[in-house]
């Protein structure tokens, strides 16, 4: 299951980085680069809850199966026609909405696998490694992508085009993993009917409503992907018109969170019994966004890259709490669809990232960022004050 989630993610952060580069390099427009970024996660405004009823129905692994698959055909076609010299930025954006798509399928199910591996007892620290393991492919994912693009002849975008197809050979080691997986526990299905479809997700919304415990985890889940995770996308921008630097810089900018999030996640996976799992989530939320506002101001590349790495660190906490506190809370036939609910959530991020993008347009990127992350750390604040049967968890 490591396996599978390292070159996943890998893969992906490889994706988010080197298309925007691209599209910045064919518009010349933030908004548009911070786009290519929202492009990704798009489907999951809508999907959510729907790839939830569909991991509570169908076999899970075969689901992430048909997931990876897509991904496979989709980045190697995009790399294709990057090498006929035949892609351009809507090709980009429709390519990576569809790849989108398939990549919340392959977060809900797979997530949702982790508690049909190694059950109840050892979820948090299942989670919290495998949170480790994706972020060290979120590390290592961005910093290869940035000196493959630093290497590699830019002429015709060459450099671009290869690592489109490393993505591509990623996914493949991805499957490879993946059928390699044996379930320990048995998976409890819901028969599927088309017609009975609104029923099963209204159950689970109910469900969710009705737990407001869960509501708590959720609000925080939005914030932070509204206020935080949005400015991922915008990372080229800030090194090419903000910090001055190389895509090879780019790439360790990039993936500095990663760095901190290893050790986080290190330290996460070693403690065997976290009392206060929702102490974890909020403080990591707060801190990440503090971090986030302080890097606004910076125009030095060390102070910025130190800065990601210690939100690395904080957002750790809240990367392995946030599906732990749902899974907990949820009842057994209502996971897939607990966790779809919170896929709707982390949705919230390309919302974000377009009112990111549009401020950058008008205040410049730095500014934008600043403001977007001050009022995210005071609703924050309230929203933690207010969900008290949360810090029960």
């Amino acid at each position: 299951m490591w396996g599978v989630g390292f070159s996943a993610m890998q893969a992906r952060m490889m994706a988010v980085l080197v298309s925007g580069y691209l599209v910045l390099k064919l518009t010349d427009s933030v908004f548009l680069t911070q786009l290519a970024g929202v492009a990704f996660l798009l489907p999951q405004v809508f999907m959510g809850i729907f790839t939830g009823l569909v991991a509570d129905t169908f076999d899970r692994r075969k689901v992430v199966l048909v997931a990876f698959i897509i991904d496979f055909v989709m980045f190697a076609f995009l790399g294709t026609l990057l090498f006929l010299g035949l892609a351009n930025e809507i090709i980009v954006f429709g390519i990576s909405f569809l790849i989108g798509i398939s990549f919340n399928l392959d977060m809900v199910a797979r997530r949702t696998m982790v508690i049909d591996i190694v059950g109840k007892d050892l979820l948090t620290t299942a989670v919290s490694l495998d949170n480790l393991n994706m972020t060290i492919g979120g590390l290592l994912g961005p910093v290869i992508a940035g000196i493959l693009l630093q290497v590699l002849s830019e002429d015709h975008f060459y450099n671009v085009a290869f690592i489109y197809m490393l993505i591509a050979s990623l996914y493949l080691v991805a499957i490879f993993f993946l059928i390699r997986i044996r379930l320990e526990w048995a998976q409890i299905h819901n028969s599927f009917a088309l017609r009975r479809s609104y029923r099963f997700v209204a159950e689970g919304f109910r469900e969710v409503i009705s737990n407001r415990a869960i509501v708590g985890v959720l609000g925080i889940t939005v914030l932070m992907n509204v206020a935080f995770f949005s400015f991922k996308p915008m990372i080229p921008v800030f090194a090419e018109k903000v910090l001055f630097v190389d895509p090879a810089a780019m790439g360790f900018l990039g993936g500095a969170s990663g760095i901190g999030s290893l050790f986080g996640s290190i330290f996460i996976a070693a403690k065997r019994n976290i009392r206060s799992k929702s102490a974890y989530y909020s403080a990591g939320t707060l801190i990440s966004l503090a971090l986030l506002i302080i890097f606004s101001f910076s125009r030095s590349y060390p102070l910025s890259l130190v800065l990601l790495i210690l939100a690395g660190v904080s957002t750790s906490a809240f990367g392995a709490m946030q599906a732990t506190l749902i899974l907990l809370s949820a009842k057994e036939e209502m996971r897939g669809r607990a966790m779809g609910i919170l896929s709707l959530a982390i949705g919230a991020e390309p919302i974000g990232g377009i009112l990111l993008g549009v401020l950058a347009e008008s205040l410049g990127p730095s500014d934008a960022v600043g403001v977007v992350a001050v009022a995210g750390f005071i609703l924050t604040v309230g929203w933690v004050i207010v969900a008290k049967q949360m810090r029960r968890l």
